[in-house]
């Protein structure tokens, strides 16, 4: 709530407190002028104490403009290491099918299988394997993001093209991380 000082002082018996004042000068190209001029009245005020900070908008901005940027890059962050971790669980499956059907890899050789063919089934189902993970978080983050909508009033957005990109990384995800399982098997 903004209200004058005068006001302010009514509403709470004589008696305010300010967090803060926002001022704007007359001459947008004054601003630097005013802002230290603001500084050096309030310096005498506090008794020559620097208990306050007088910030322009530039100044809001870049520190806003900061957390945000730290925020971005922490979030990125976790996506990658979120992103290994589950290509690493497919490599590890596939490495395990691959194992298990030795003699299926033989049989198909011996009928006349090309290394290549092999190497595309593996890639393929390494592929297919993925694509169902991100199918799978795509569904509960519907469910959740309706969840947070009914229970509470922030009302989260999900979009076609993010879900899109969501799976288009799950499938390149699957698809590095299955190559090496499937060249073991070709």
């Amino acid at each position: 709530i903004f209200v004058t000082l005068n006001s302010a002082k009514q509403i709470n018996n004589g008696q305010t407190l300010i967090y803060q004042v926002l001022a704007r000068p007359k001459d947008p190209a004054q601003t630097n002028a005013v802002a230290n001029n603001i500084k050096a009245n309030m310096l005498i005020e506090h008794g020559g104490q620097d208990d306050f900070s007088v910030l322009k908008q530039e100044e809001n901005l870049a520190a806003s403009n900061a957390i945000l940027n730290l925020l971005t890059g922490l979030i990125a962050g976790i996506a990658a290491i979120s992103l290994i971790v589950g290509g690493i669980g497919i490599m590890n499956i596939m490495l395990v099918s691959v194992i298990e059907r030795t003699s299926e890899i033989g049989v198909r050789k011996a009928v006349g299988a090309t290394n290549r063919q092999i190497l595309s089934q593996f890639i393929t189902e390494s592929a297919v394997l993925s694509l169902a993970g991100g199918i799978i978080g795509i569904i509960l983050s519907l469910v959740i993001g309706y969840l947070v909508r009914v229970l509470t009033d922030i009302k989260p957005a999900v979009t076609w093209p993010i879900m899109i990109v969501a799976l288009g990384a799950a499938l390149i995800v699957g698809i590095f991380f299955g190559i090496a399982p499937a060249l073991k098997a070709a």
